[in-house]
């Protein structure tokens, strides 16, 4: 049976009001449980639109990825945009949780700790002050007094019914389960708040698809997005 593919045009000319905006997202693909659907800016090429419903069983090859990229790049030029050259062929898997029954829960460790005051020491790169003045839920594990590991909600998602999850475990501290830990507990936690948990990781993050495996969490498909960002922003960055 053919995927249903569903592509949005949206006009692009309100985007470019004003200022330029310092970065963009022309082409947004997924693919799940829905079939394929695609979000493009309506002033993009239309081969593109045309590429993205002929290739819809095979947009997540590389072969196929390198020529979709091909065909947005003149596009994002003449608006004065570039890519990053390390994000041409990075997509993502996306896991959803939405029954509570369903996290394996007996992987939280007595270490995993919901983030509190106390918890000064820090090992990881999350700012703990900040998730706490944004009052973000987050669950961590503590070793020697120290946040060693974390799990916690991405600020965009927040206020939203379905909460994105985001983890980190400090390098030194890795392979001891205590990723898998934290993410069972805030997941278990937000469920039971009704929310229902989003996780997403790089096809390159083969750990991160593990934990997402093993907590519990079922795959809901891929996407793929091209982002840019003005020429002018890069330079000034570079310089």
């Amino acid at each position: 049976m053919k995927e249903k593919i569903t592509v949005t045009l949206e006009d692009d000319d309100a985007l470019f009001e004003g200022e330029t905006p310092p970065a963009i997202v022309p082409v947004v693909i997924s693919s799940g449980r829905y079939g394929v659907e695609a979000e493009l800016y309506f002033n993009i090429y239309p081969e593109v639109s045309d590429f993205i419903r002929e290739h819809a069983d095979a947009l997540f090859e590389d072969e196929a990825l390198l020529e979709l990229n091909a065909l947005v790049l003149p596009y994002l030029s003449n608006r004065g945009y570039v890519r990053e050259k390390q994000g041409t062929l990075r997509w993502y898997h996306s896991f959803a949780a939405y029954d509570k029954r369903k996290i394996r829960t007996e992987l939280v460790q007595s270490t995993t700790k919901k983030l509190s005051p106390r918890h000064i020491k820090n090992a990881t790169t999350f700012d703990l002050d900040e998730l706490r003045q944004w009052k973000l839920p987050a669950f961590v594990t503590v070793i020697d007094k120290t946040v060693v590991s974390i799990a916690t909600v991405n600020p965009y998602s927040e206020g939203q019914r379905m909460l994105e999850i985001t983890a980190e475990t400090a390098p030194a501290y890795r392979k001891n389960g205590y990723a898998a830990s934290n993410v069972a507990a805030l997941a278990a936690y937000l469920l039971q708040k009704r929310h229902t948990v989003a996780y997403c990781c790089s096809r390159y993050n083969k750990g991160s698809v593990k934990i997402a495996r093993k907590v519990g969490l079922s795959h809901e498909g891929r996407f793929y997005a091209i982002d840019a960002y003005a020429k002018e922003t890069m330079e000034r960055d570079d310089g």
